[in-house]
């Protein structure tokens, strides 16, 4: 009787094991947002079905969501939380309590709004288990932490490469190209003569620079790879746009757009004040805006992998040390961003026939080594 007993213990104890569940919380690069949301719906799609809500105006554009699925026999809660590279890195190393998470009870029905202006696309039920803790197990960045000022976490991850453009803004002529001096010179002070991006003397008509904040990797890998440095002073501009125009532009100093999807929103306007120049991740390239050529090289995933093109980054994984079914998580995720990049954009790792040791240092032949 004894022994009976204790055998359905142990059985009730391993059935409350496999339907516990594991809280991953992610947060940083919004510039890799849209290849690692496509991944965590893949793997947890893998088991039939899973449940997902977001608080933005798509399913990739969000910049808080929340996931409930299984993976390889375990239940996971997974959130995540778009809040740039800099935080990416250094709120994982931190061990920072995050306040922008969607909340851990979330209820709701299919097509429903779930409490926090997001939308319910799948399922309804409960999400999490409130209590968790709300630190960052896993952190996404656009550069390595030296190009920030970082500290390294104990494990950085290159998953693959994330492709970055130059834009001027919808409907503007004469600039073609630019090059990594004229960068430094129009966002030294924020605005600049046509002519210094033309060579044309009789263009007087303003050049304003848009850009992101200081938390953004987009940011960071655009002043490094011109040479202008993450840590100096930037003049950038902001734009206010109605109805696909700009009806008013002033002078943001060294702040910036916290999204890549309000650069873009400014990208794809007209403006008849002058010409506004801006810097976009692949997850937000501008449709109508006008693509620039780099340093005398056009975007194309071709000369990426081959080396012309640097405006590129590594998109890292960045965590401290993991363990039991976070860990297992992890490995997974890191395999299918490897896997799949190219489903989102980005680039394989397999793919590149070039490297570079740093963000912005030079590029050199082979591909880069992955563990």
């Amino acid at each position: 009787m004894k022994k009976a007993l204790l055998t359905l213990l142990a059985a009730a104890s391993l059935v409350s094991v496999s339907n516990a569940q594991t809280v991953i919380d992610i947060g940083g690069s919004s510039a890799g947002r849209t290849g690692v949301h496509n991944e965590i719906c893949r793997l947890l799609g893998v088991a039939g079905n899973f449940t997902f809500a977001y608080d933005g105006t798509a399913a990739t554009k969000h910049t808080s969501a929340i996931y409930k699925g299984s993976y390889s026999g375990q239940n996971y809660i997974i959130r995540t939380y778009w809040v740039g590279s800099v935080n990416g890195i250094e709120d994982v190393r931190l061990g920072t309590q995050q306040t922008g998470l969607l909340s851990t009870t979330i209820n709701g029905t299919a097509g429903a709004s779930d409490g926090t202006g997001g939308q319910m696309i799948t399922a309804s039920g409960n999400y999490a288990t409130s209590g968790a803790e709300t630190a960052f197990e896993i952190g996404f960045s656009d550069v390595f932490p030296a190009t920030v000022g970082q500290t390294a976490t104990s494990v950085d991850k290159k998953v693959a490469i994330l492709p970055f453009k130059w834009y001027a803004n919808n409907g503007s002529t004469g600039i073609t190209n630019i090059t990594p001096s004229m960068i430094r010179y129009l966002y030294s002070g924020g605005e600049s003569a046509k002519s210094v991006l033309t060579g044309n003397a009789s263009d007087t008509a303003s050049v304003y620079s848009i850009g992101r904040n200081a938390d953004s990797g987009t940011r960071a890998v655009a002043l490094a790879d011109s040479g202008f440095g993450f840590v100096k002073t930037v003049t950038q501009n902001t734009a206010t746009v109605v109805s696909g125009a700009v009806t008013a532009r002033a002078s943001s100093g060294n702040s910036g757009y916290a999204s890549g999807g309000d650069v873009k929103t400014i990208m794809n306007a007209t403006y008849s004040g002058g010409t506004l120049i801006g810097y976009l991740g692949v997850s937000d390239f501008a449709s109508s805006g006008v693509s620039l050529s780099y340093n005398g090289v056009a975007y194309s995933d071709a000369n990426i992998k081959n080396g012309p093109y640097t405006f590129w980054s590594f998109l890292h994984m960045n965590s401290m040390s993991l363990s039991g079914n976070t860990a297992t998580f992890f490995d997974a995720l890191k395999t299918s961003i490897r896997t799949n990049a190219a489903s989102s954009s980005m680039i394989k790792l397999a793919d590149m026939l070039v490297n570079r040791d740093a963000d912005g240092a030079a590029v050199y032949e082979g591909t880069p080594t992955v563990d």
